[in-house]
């Protein structure tokens, strides 16, 4: 898993630093520096452009400080004819740790303010390293007219750390935010790359460690991505004497007469993501499900929904499963959302529940609230279980999430661009995927993978976060073999992988 560091654990993970590994902030400084250089001389030796004039805008911060270590750094290297560095910041008013590197800058590197910068002077790179991870979408007074000076430059722009104009956390850009080819982000990205405005801002993102053990970042982080490698090392492995037993009973719970493929596809994604058996309980059952699937047809209301009087029948199953899935294709009958509600309040405190689609209609009709219950609304939903209007959610619904799953004690799956997993207290970003998994289904695939990750033994949020980035792997095999063009789910099911 990739830590995403916000700022306030930047300053811990700056002060361990300092505090266990020996290192000063003004050597910390340099190593974080000497390997965003290092990436910043790799990317540009690509572009065949040189020799090389460089402008590095520096702030008064530590970001800044970042900057004049670059600056004497790209010096000393052939390829560069020459560097200037810009900043309207008096040493008095600058970090230590900046001052300093401003004072060690060599005599060859020209030194100006804005009001003295020449916009028609010729540069090949442009560097940000005006704010970096302490800055916000918030540029007041006179730095959105110099932000939009170096964004003038026909150069290959690079940031460091975070772009100028960019929350690190919500992704919120101001309108003359950096708009970097490359972004060099010191030990680990930042969540805001990834949310709202942020793809569009940061370019290419390049993580340069800054020479402390990878794992010491992980310590102060509550906000992760995962690898491809995470799926091998979350998963067990299977051992030859197991059998079906040793990998759980998911029951799927959902369906009405028109719509029967719901139901179906999260039972095909749960047996496919390698849960040991999987049961299906419907009013119809569509004639695609596979036949490995053990199915049950339920009583239905002359509306096509699960009857009330299939509250035994389901109980028993709820019952002798290891984990239920309920919702898919469901309908609204209010009955039904209420026989739905008193098993649940009977069932969750032994075994988790993944509720999506209309079942989450019945999450304020039963009074269980605990991490045993799996919610996996889209945005509209969320909205609906908050009692509000999709339009009246916050910008930033990573925190109305994270407080919603806190609040409940509950395990919440929030699917937008990236998608959030959180309790409350962990939370992961789905930052794989692409567009045209936004198709009819893919919903349905991802319950079943969470429900079959659940029956194998993960913890909610892990099964949850994990389902997320395999269900948006397997959309970007699905994309990469057709040639970036719309897929069914069922393309998606076929292309899971546990490994």
């Amino acid at each position: 898993m990739l830590p995403l560091l916000q700022p306030s654990e930047i300053l811990s993970f700056d002060k361990v630093c300092s505090d266990e590994c020996g290192l000063k902030p003004i050597d910390l400084m340099e190593q974080a520096a000497a390997a965003a250089t290092r990436h910043l001389l790799e990317a540009i030796e690509p572009l065949g452009i040189g020799p090389l004039s460089v402008l590095i805008a520096c702030g008064a911060g530590n970001n800044g400080g970042d900057g004049f270590v670059i600056a004497r750094l790209l010096r000393d290297e052939s390829s560069i004819r020459d560097v200037v560095v810009v900043t309207s910041s008096k040493s008095e008013s600058m970090t230590t740790q900046a001052r300093v590197n401003r004072e060690r800058l060599p005599h060859e590197i020209q030194s100006i303010s804005f009001d003295q910068l020449n916009p028609h002077t010729k540069f090949n790179v442009v560097v940000d390293a005006l704010i970096g991870a302490g800055g916000s979408a918030e540029l007041r007074g006179l730095l959105p007219s110099q932000v939009a000076v170096l964004n003038a430059y026909d150069a290959f722009k690079v940031a460091i750390d975070v772009p100028t104009g960019l929350h690190p956390v919500t992704g919120k850009a101001h309108p003359d935010v950096f708009r970097a080819d490359m972004t060099i982000t010191l030990e680990t990205q930042k969540p805001g790359f990834f949310r709202n405005d942020g793809p569009m801002c940061v370019g290419r993102v390049v993580v340069a460690p800054i020479g402390v053990a990878s794992s010491l970042a992980a310590r102060f982080s509550t906000m992760f991505r995962y690898e491809h490698n995470d799926i091998r090392g979350l998963l067990q492995k299977r051992n030859a004497s197991t059998s079906k037993f040793d990998y759980g009973r998911v029951l799927v719970i959902g369906g009405t007469r028109g719509m029967p493929g719901a139901p179906s596809m999260s039972a095909h994604a749960a047996l496919a993501i390698g849960a040991g058996l999987v049961e299906l309980a419907a009013p119809f059952i569509h004639p695609l499900t596979p036949r490995e699937i053990m199915t049950t047809e339920l009583i239905s209301h002359d509306d096509g929904t699960i009857h009330e009087d299939a509250e035994q029948t389901l109980r028993t199953m709820m019952n002798r499963s290891t984990v239920c899935a309920i919702g898919p294709g469901l309908g609204t009958n209010v009955r039904t959302l209420a026989m739905l509600a008193t098993l649940i309040d009977e069932i969750a405190r032994e075994k988790p529940i993944v509720i999506d689609a209309e079942g989450l209609r019945a999450f304020p009709l039963f009074k269980y609230r605990g991490p045993n219950i799996i919610l996996t609304p889209h945005k509209g939903e969320f909205a609906r279980l908050k009692n509000m209007e999709r339009k009246d959610l916050a910008y930033d619904t990573v925190e109305e999430a994270k407080t919603f799953a806190l609040d409940k004690n509950i395990t919440l799956h929030l699917k937008d661009v990236p998608s959030l997993t959180t309790d409350g207290k962990t939370s992961f970003l789905t930052t794989n995927g692409n567009p045209y998994m936004a198709t009819a289904g893919s919903g349905d695939v991802l319950t079943g993978v969470i429900a079959g990750l659940l029956a194998q033994g993960l913890a909610p949020i892990v099964a949850a976060s994990l389902g997320a980035y395999i269900h948006a792997e397997a959309g970007d095999s699905v994309s990469s073999s057709n040639g970036q063009q719309p897929m069914m789910a069922g393309d998606i099911i076929r292309h899971l992988h546990r490994q």
